[in-house]
């Protein structure tokens, strides 16, 4: 059986492509896998033996005179672009594509089946967010955006013999609003993070905080904005008990120097080597999300390095194991449950048979077992 798997972007070991890396880690077969990557001419990270790297050029030609995507799809203009591309795909009889759009290139001989890897739903992301938005132009931005994708995700749905993501209502959305067959498959843990283990808090020192990733405005809505006005509005009961780490691009930098003005410490970070070291440099991970989809792997990091939580309900779904203090879905919810661990001196985060149960469940074996054991 001649398989292709077809991405944007490469696989990685260490960022955001881990996922990839890992699915293509749990392929023990023995048929060959070609991986191609949009008009990528390269892979620099060692692959599994079966698994061979095809230079973007080498698999596909491309057309100036596509077919009219943009227009009859309605999707942005760099997926018009794909239609452009022809893949070469005469020898093989399933073409598996990593994220829902690479599914959009034209397949010139191709007669096999489609598989379509689409880790979360657009739709449910941009539907929840002109749920959730106060703002108008979010909301219209979501609208137009959920318009696109749906069209787009309709279109993979309808080739594909079945789509897998890594969220139960993302896997619904597919179901039921595109009337298709879609599976859920536990997003698997980075194994970057064995070995490790984040600091103790004693229960005297200063609990450190930390807010990582997707800090945007679209992700977070008012509900950071709010959290840090909770913390400045309240510096005599928090002041000198808290301290608070932000890595990555916040876009609330004004709500940072006020923190500061009310005497908190505040640490930033743009980039962070390891993921996994900074975490391990805190106590508590808050999770602030109004909007999102799928599995969201800094929970997953945070809860298998040892690290407390505090999430929206958004942040957390699709995790094994979530308990009940690790939920807030306002700013005084997430005050509260902070105070709670602050007046315990007590911490909630998982005992070591914890983790090894959210390990094992969110290991890459379930894509050998719910995916490739399934196509193959």
């Amino acid at each position: 059986m001649n398989i292709l798997v077809i991405s944007e972007n490469l696989p990685e070991e260490i960022g955001g492509m881990r996922l990839l890396y890992e699915i293509l880690l749990a392929y023990t077969g023995n048929d060959e896998i070609d991986l191609i990557c949009f008009e990528k001419e390269e892979c620099k990270i060692i692959l599994p033996d079966n698994i061979e790297f095809i230079p973007w050029t080498k698999a596909t030609y491309y057309k100036k005179n596509g077919s009219p995507f943009y227009k009859k799809f309605f999707i942005q203009k760099r997926l018009a672009n794909y239609r452009r591309y022809v893949v070469k795909a005469q020898k093989y009889d399933a073409i598996v594509g990593f994220s829902y759009h690479n599914l959009a290139f034209n397949f010139e001989g191709f007669s096999g089946k489609y598989y379509n890897i689409a880790m979360d739903s657009a739709a449910l992301l941009f539907l929840r967010g002109l749920i959730n938005h106060t703002d108008i132009k979010l909301k219209l931005a979501c609208l137009i955006r959920l318009l696109q994708v749906i069209r787009t995700e309709k279109y993979v749905s309808k080739i594909s013999t079945c789509s897998y993501t890594v969220g139960v209502s993302d896997a619904n959305m597919y179901k039921y609003l595109f009337n298709s067959n879609a599976k859920y498959v536990p997003h698997p843990y980075n194994p970057n993070s064995d070995g490790k283990k984040a600091i103790v808090w004693n229960g005297e020192d200063k609990l450190r905080i930390c807010f990582a990733g997707a800090l945007s405005h679209f992700y977070t809505g008012e509900l950071l904005v709010e959290i840090c006005n909770e913390f400045i509005n309240k510096k005599d009961e928090f002041n000198n008990k808290v301290e608070f780490f932000f890595l990555g691009n916040c876009y609330c930098q004004d709500s940072l120097e006020k923190l500061k003005k009310a005497g908190y410490t505040v640490n930033t970070c743009a980039y962070a080597e390891s993921f996994e070291d900074y975490l391990c440099n805190t106590h508590l991970l808050m999770v602030p999300l109004m909007v999102g989809a799928g599995t969201k792997n800094r929970v997953l990091n945070a809860l298998s390095l040892g690290l407390d939580l505090i999430s929206t309900s958004i942040g957390v779904e699709n995790i094994q194991g979530v308990k009940e203090q690790y939920i807030a879905n306002d700013a005084e919810q997430f005050v509260s449950q902070l105070r709670l661990r602050l007046e315990s001196k007590k911490l909630f985060n998982f005992s070591e048979n914890e983790i090894s149960e959210l390990k094992k469940y969110h290991s890459g074996n379930q894509w050998k077992k719910l995916f490739w054991n399934e196509i193959l």
